[in-house]
């Protein structure tokens, strides 16, 4: 269905709010247009009832899951290892944080900074943190859930969305990332 969606009353309300408010810097540069990307067909999409009932039900399920994979966690033994500063460590660290912040620089700069929600970016900003972090029991649980987080840059690499970076050197920025991760 192509029907035209900005005569829609809930797409003049999406632009009101995303260009016209204080959000309009989160998700004013987002194209509603572009398949995939919201906009009112994607609002409209589930009833209020059944997103309540999926929340909750998922919810559920994974509270559950966490308590028991809490559980039958075999406990930390934090290591007093003395290990020296790499400069592998620290060129990984600087590369890496360069190329997420050209990333972040990049939504900020097309008023997307909502995508920093995406998956493949909290996983960076939790490698940026495992990379300067100590070695304590918090860092090591972050460090294991961290481990099966990682077929998501495997599947952005396998299968990229692609076609709303429109930057220079952004689409670069996405394969070097997703390549780091």
């Amino acid at each position: 269905d192509q029907t035209d969606q900005t005569d829609h009353p809930l797409a003049l309300i999406m632009d009101t709010v995303t260009n016209h408010s204080l959000s309009g810097w989160l998700s004013g540069g987002v194209p509603f247009h572009i398949p995939g990307n919201g906009g009112p067909a994607c609002v409209e999409f589930l009833s209020t009832g059944q997103r309540v009932v999926e929340t909750v039900a998922f919810t559920l399920v994974s509270v559950l899951l966490f308590t028991w994979a809490y559980r039958s966690l075999s406990p930390v033994h934090s290591a007093d290892a003395h290990v020296l500063d790499r400069t592998g460590k620290k060129s990984l660290l600087g590369l890496f944080g360069l190329v997420f912040g050209m990333e972040i620089g990049f939504k900020l700069a097309t008023r997307q900074l909502i995508w920093l929600l995406n998956p493949c970016h909290i996983l960076s900003f939790i490698q940026l943190f495992l990379i300067v972090s100590p070695n304590t029991k918090f860092s090591t649980y972050l460090f294991r859930l961290h481990i099966y987080w990682l077929t998501g840059p495997l599947l952005a690499l396998l299968f990229p969305v692609t076609n709303t970076l429109d930057l220079p050197m952004e689409w670069t920025i996405y394969w070097v990332q997703h390549f780091l991760l």
